[in-house]
């Protein structure tokens, strides 16, 4: 039986989430142990096109994202619930965000797990560079003594940071992630970060700096100020940046492959990323 088949008979519909349903996307990425925030759902319901399964029900049992940064588009938030995987319900919703993608004629890439990355490749992705996502526990913090020191940063010029290494404008969604009440924009000379919560921890990044020692220096005015437990979704290929995080009590967490569709190519790994925004936003 082929997975349209087994979709018929299990009577899951299919649809898009809806404007007032963002509680149902949190429940469901609350399930999966992810990090995402009510407003993080509440962004991609305002600016993307998120498709839902649901249940006979009519519970939303899996979803999936396509975020625009025309000419390009972000897909994320590929989330089945446990007791309805192996159905195909991720494959089908991943086939609506790249329907919608062709038809605006947009450059899609992702994050994936590596066993996620097997069914991209399905799809047409290709692995173009990795991440490495390292955790700090809040047990790990440092004496303050120990840390630099840097100042807040403005949204135009993180903005301006951010389209010099993707080539394109992120400024819709990178201007409301810093304008949450938790969010914080570090600057310490060239190098900028955003520091946002998270359901489970707090996310650092997207980072990028002219090199690595000064991301370091960012990093650690940023340590300073925040006990609390953190993620980085760092580009794997920081050598000395990885080994500073760790030195100062992150563990390497789990790899992303960034993946991109077809032969198409995007920016995003030049010499100034050092961290990305999260696998929800790339």
């Amino acid at each position: 039986m082929g997975a349209t088949e087994a979709m018929a008979a299990d009577g899951i519909s299919f649809d898009r989430l809806q404007s007032g349903e963002a509680a149902a996307g949190l429940a469901l990425s609350d399930a999966a142990g992810w990090n995402q925030t009510a407003d993080d759902w509440h962004l991609f319901l305002a600016m993307a096109d998120v498709f839902a399964a649901r249940a006979p029900d009519g519970r939303v049992v899996a979803t999936a994202a396509l975020l625009p940064y025309p000419p390009a588009a972000w897909i994320s938030l590929v989330l089945v619930h446990a007791d309805w995987r192996r159905r195909g319900l991720a494959t089908a919703l991943m086939s609506r965000c790249l329907e919608v993608a062709d038809a605006r004629a947009l450059k899609c890439w992702l994050d994936a797990t590596p066993a996620g990355a097997t069914v991209y490749e399905q799809l047409g992705f290709r692995a173009i560079g990795d991440i490495i996502r390292l955790r700090r526990k809040p047990e790990s913090v440092l004496p303050k003594a120990s840390q630099g020191a840097g100042g807040a940063g403005d949204i135009p010029a993180f903005v301006a940071a951010d389209e010099a290494v993707f080539g394109f404008s992120r400024a819709t969604v990178l201007t409301e992630m810093a304008g949450r009440a938790g969010s914080r924009l570090h600057r310490q000379g060239e190098a900028i970060a955003l520091l946002r919560d998270g359901r489970r921890a707090l996310q650092l990044g997207p980072l990028y700096a002219p090199d690595e020692a000064r991301a370091a220096a960012l990093v650690d005015s940023i340590l300073a100020g925040e006990p609390g437990e953190l993620v980085i979704d760092l580009a794997a290929d920081r050598d000395a940046l990885r080994g500073h995080l760790i030195a100062r009590g992150f563990v390497e967490e789990r790899p992303f492959l960034r993946m991109v569709r077809g032969a198409q190519d995007l920016a995003g790994f030049g010499s100034e990323f050092m961290a990305g925004a999260g696998p929800e936003y790339g």
